[in-house]
């Protein structure tokens, strides 16, 4: 019997960090935090360029800072209610919050790197584009050399 409640114990603690990973995810798809600039590391920008993109990113970060915090509530509301020994379906109503925000995040980085994408020049478009084949390049030379070895079995 002791150990059934160790096991439950255990699957409710994975259930909590799973869900955790889950609400802890903002903006998938575009990378960590500041990653997707990194294609402008390479361009040459002007003062006013830089001025006005760090205002766009300073202008989006504080519209997203009260969508974090509210990932954060429903990340410890989905915590407490795993280690209470709610069910999936009591839980699934945090989940779908979670989502509505994550995909509002999502729309919003999207129109922060657009509004980024309309200060350059044509030329500095060019060049981005030209990053970030290098970098995409880059990613799978690194992504083929940290690859477990293929299988040399005959």
């Amino acid at each position: 019997m002791r150990f059934r409640h160790m096991l439950a114990g255990a699957a409710a603690f994975g259930l909590a960090l799973t869900s955790v990973a889950a609400v802890a995810e903002p903006m998938r798809g575009w990378g960590r935090h500041g990653d997707e600039m990194e294609i402008l590391a390479g361009v040459n920008l002007t003062d006013a360029q830089k001025s006005q993109i760090h205002a766009i990113e300073h202008d989006s970060w504080s519209h997203q800072r009260a969508s974090f915090e509210q990932l954060r509530a429903i990340h410890g509301q989905l915590q407490a209610g795993v280690l209470a020994g709610e069910s999936a379906a009591q839980l699934a109503p945090l989940l779908s919050q979670a989502e509505a925000i994550r995909t509002a995040m999502d729309q919003q980085h999207l129109a922060t790197v657009l509004q980024v994408r309309g200060t350059l020049t044509t030329a500095q478009l060019s060049q981005a584009a030209t990053n970030l084949a290098k970098l995409t390049s880059l990613h799978e030379q690194e992504r083929a050399m940290m690859a477990p070895p293929a299988d040399a079995t005959p």
